[in-house]
């Protein structure tokens, strides 16, 4: 929600509850701020006491008597508005629809009244006034926005330092919740976006939005460290910042980052970054980078990717990662094209080409700062031995720990005496190992659960964030998906959780550190009847998706993989592995892979149908990466249950997957030939349609991969013109494999055209091959945008026939954006990547460019040797083929 529909939130809920704190300067005598902030608070609370009143207007007798709303009625009809109006958020996508509209907004206002009573009295004079609000609130909106850009140039453009002040004000709200009205609650909460939007103003040199960087107000020790990681920033480009959970590494990163920022602030030859990880690294980079999207996450995913290669190739770029997961090594590599210096915090203690820099735990003194800084009793409690024998004896100087005691003292208004021996009389202990690694943190942890108190609301909102742990939350997405199983959700229900330390807040998103979600997941069974509503609500997101709707799931991402990944799966287990089996295929439809593979695993031999489908993705998703050593592994196991559970269809699907693998695999014909016959085997079988035509859509292929002869080539073309026969049947809600289909038609004639020209030049072919790919590209273009592996598959075809029809220019860039797409969605070491990079290596030949042509083929040399070996028919082949290409320079 923007600043400009805070305000007029804030003027609403002042209307409804009929109050609004007139004098915000007696209201905020605890803050000492700045001039300017000052004068702006003070402007903020005039304007929505003014407005507060030309919507109070329209309640006056005398407008309302205007209206022809009976004398006696007026007090009902003012008061069911108001009840009304207390219930709805108005909210800029509303707007957005309505801005132009007096009567579709006063429609919704009428329409979601009804909706709400069973019984409607005196409807008509509330629609009448319905409509005059709705006139006001439409004009509301425009001078709300006009407002927000008067307030944000000049906050950003005098305030000294904004975040300073911005901490001042979170931190005297924090403290004062309970005291403040709700007018003055409101408008202290539109202050945390004003942070962003001025940051954004002022910071030029910072390449990430939306992340909380600011250590706090009270940043305790650790001098050695941020001296430590500094010096390694200073001679590495990759560093580790390496700790157990909980021990204070996000703080640590936060501060180094924000000493960066101010050494560099205004330095055009520097650059930052923040990010919180989220889901894999591509994504994390996805969410937080400043670059220009198209909307289509797929297609934003690797233009983030890109944007970043570039900040990091035209200035010194510091990009910091929070909270990377530990076994996180093959993921990094995403990172390698990054040429400026990375720097992040994991669990880990060490990975391959980052500098490791452990932390340890606090001293005693620190640790007692840490405490008193949280606690904030009256008087010093410094020297009380009970803090001391709290920290050191019991909380075992666990960071984390130390602040969430902290405020449960605070908020219980315990002694440090009372809190002790609480903890005592359940038998509360951290221990360590050596070198303060963790024995039995998330077992106690369990323990302070009952300690806090929290009702079954909040231990609900808490269950449900440890099954969302991999995304943030914002106002929306909080109602959406935390609000269906709690009472009367509120958003207060989210800031009373982080004032008693539970959550994490960034501006208006929250989030559960990653130790919390684990122990509340360990704390005891969560019960799926607690949270029906959140199910039923992940259930219908992923159930039952066509190609077309796939799109529509990419807001939606990061909350359906973590819950598939955390959410449990003891009760109804069937039918909640169907749920992860549709949510993998979300993933891996997004390229997800790691994410996919992490919740197929999930999936045990309980239920021998799920597990199968599972297992045969699982080699599917591999089999696209080329690693066929698990594909071998995952249809082994998918062999092994079938031996005892029989069941015909899965037979087909499981004989199809290892064809697959034994044709992408093969060195030579003889080992097509054996994927040939495997499903040859099959189409004897009776299968339904769609099998049917994954079936001969293989087939077609695996004719197709045999050496180039008429014969083969007609086999090839039969099959997939029977594949397309089927598949335009379901072309409505099978877009891609009737676009695979036109793809493999293409792929014939163009080889067809090949062999052919050799001895009668014939471009039909040619044309029907280019005809096509072209229907193939409109069909993806209708699911996917334009970077994505499987539209790199047409540009790799198209670039083909150019180069046939002597148009290398054309050629060469097509093949050159579909090898870019290739690199950053399937790495760098797959089959795919090798022949476009041969393909290339061909038009630099005609090209007559003896330098790229050598370059591109020798890399082409170096995947194969890879893949198959140097003893390899395949790589003897390409090596024979590369030889007599470059005869012709």
């Amino acid at each position: 929600m923007g600043i400009a529909s805070k305000i007029m939130s804030a003027i609403i809920k002042s209307v409804v509850n009929s109050k609004l704190g007139d004098g915000l300067g007696t209201e905020l005598t605890g803050i000492s701020i700045d001039e300017c902030s000052d004068k702006w608070l003070g402007k903020m609370n005039d304007f929505i006491y003014e407005k507060k009143n030309g919507i109070e207007n329209i309640f006056s007798k005398e407008n309302m008597e205007s209206m022809n709303v009976d004398k006696e009625k007026i007090d009902f009809v003012v008061m069911e508005i108001k009840w009304l109006l207390s219930k709805i958020e108005i909210t800029e996508e509303l707007f957005e629809k309505c801005r132009h509209s007096h009567e579709s907004l006063s429609s919704f206002l009428w329409e979601e009244y009804c909706k709400r009573r069973d019984v409607i009295e005196n409807g008509g004079e509330i629609q009448t006034v319905l409509h005059a609000v709705a006139g006001r609130l439409i004009a509301l909106e425009r001078e709300s926005g006009d407002f927000e850009k008067r307030l944000l140039e000049n906050i950003a453009s005098s305030v000294d330092d904004i975040d300073k002040e911005l901490r001042k004000i979170s931190d005297y709200m924090k403290e004062n919740c309970d005291k403040l009205d709700d007018g003055i609650r409101a408008i202290l909460l539109i202050l945390e976006q004003i942070w962003d939007m001025s940051v954004k103003t002022r910071d030029s040199n910072v390449i990430t939005s939306g992340s909380d960087i600011t250590p706090g107000n009270h940043f305790v020790g650790r001098k050695k460290e941020i001296e430590l990681l500094l010096s390694k920033i200073g001679q590495y480009d990759r560093v580790l910042l390496s700790g157990m959970g909980g021990m204070g590494k996000t703080t640590i990163l936060k501060k180094v980052y924000h000493q960066l920022l101010e050494e560099n602030r205004g330095n055009e030859k520097v650059q930052l970054g923040y990010f919180n990880y989220k889901l894999s690294i591509a994504e994390t980079i996805y969410c937080a980078l400043k670059f220009e999207k198209t909307g289509d996450r797929m297609t934003d995913v690797n233009r983030a990717k890109v944007a970043l290669e570039e900040y990091s190739d035209r200035k010194k770029t510091y990009i910091f990662i929070d909270n990377v997961p530990a076994g996180s090594g093959e993921e990094l590599n995403y990172l390698d094209s990054i040429s400026g210096t990375v720097v992040i915090s994991s669990r880990q203690t060490e990975y391959e080409k980052y500098e490791t820099v452990p932390i340890d735990r606090l001293g005693l003194e620190e640790c007692i700062e840490i405490f008193n800084n949280e606690y904030k009793e009256n008087k010093d409690s410094s020297d009380d031995p009970n803090l001391e024998y709290i920290i050191d004896n019991l909380i075992g100087r666990h960071t984390l720990t130390i602040k969430l005691l902290a405020n449960i003292a605070k908020r219980k208004e315990w002694t440090l005496e009372e809190l002790k021996n609480r903890l005592v009389a359940m038998g509360f202990k951290i221990n360590f190992k050596k070198s303060g690694r963790k024995t039995n943190i998330l077992t106690e942890y369990k323990k302070l659960y009952s300690l806090s108190e929290l009702n079954e609301d909040e231990k609900n909102i808490l269950e449900s964030f440890s099954m969302l742990r991999e995304a943030e939350l914002d106002r929306q997405k909080c109602e959406r998906y935390l609000g269906r199983d709690v009472n009367d959700f509120d958003m207060e229900y989210l800031f009373g959780l982080y004032e008693k330390g539970w959550l994490e807040k960034e501006h208006t998103k929250y989030r559960l550190h990653p130790v919390f979600a684990e122990f509340i997941a360990e704390v005891g069974e969560i019960d799926r009847f607690q949270h029906i509503n959140l199910f039923q609500f992940v259930k219908v997101l992923a159930e039952n998706i066509n190609d077309l709707e796939m799109q529509e799931k990419q807001d939606d991402l990061a909350e359906i993989i973590s819950f598939a990944k955390y959410a449990p799966l003891t009760k109804e287990k069937c039918e909640m592995e169907k749920l992860l089996l549709n949510i993998a295929k979300i993933a891996y439809f997004y390229t997800e892979y790691d994410s996919a593979v992490f919740i197929l695993k999930r999936i045990d031999t309980d239920n021998k149908e799920n597990y199968i489908f599972a297992q045969l993705l699982l080699s599917e998703i591999y089999l696209d990466k080329n690693e066929f050593e698990q594909v071998k592994k995952h249809l082994n196991h998918v062999s092994a249950v079938l031996e005892t559970y029989k069941n015909d269809l899965l037979i087909v699907d499981y004989k199809i997957n290892y064809a697959l693998y034994l044709e992408k695999s093969s060195k030579n014909d003889a080992d097509r030939r054996k994927a040939i016959d495997e499903l040859l085997n099959v189409e004897k079988l009776a299968i339904d349609d769609e099998r049917k035509s994954r079936l001969y859509n293989c087939l077609g292929g695996f004719y197709t991969n045999l050496e180039k002869n008429s014969e083969n080539l007609s086999v090839a073309l039969n099959y997939h013109k029977r594949a397309q026969t089927i598949r335009e049947k379901y072309a409505e809600d099978e877009v891609l494999d009737l676009a695979r289909t036109y793809n493999n038609i293409a792929n014939v004639y163009y080889y067809t055209y090949k062999i052919k020209q050799e001895k009668l030049p014939d471009d039909s072919d040619l044309l029907s091959a280019k005809k096509f790919y072209e229907q193939s590209f409109g069909l993806r273009k209708k699911v996917y945008n334009k970077e994505h592996p499987d539209i790199a598959r047409i540009y790799a075809n198209l670039g083909n026939v150019y180069f046939e029809q002597n148009d290398y220019d054309n050629a060469l860039q097509l093949m050159k954006d579909g090898l870019k797409i290739r690199l950053e969605t399937i790495g760098k070491t797959t089959r795919e990547v090798a022949v476009t990079k041969s393909n290339i290596m061909g038009v630099y030949v005609k090209l007559k460019d003896k330098e790229h042509a050598l370059q591109y083929g020798e890399e082409s040399e170096c995947i194969y040797e890879v893949l198959y070996g140097k003893e390899s028919e395949a790589y003897i082949q390409l090596k024979t083929q590369h030889a007599n290409l470059m005869k012709n320079i």
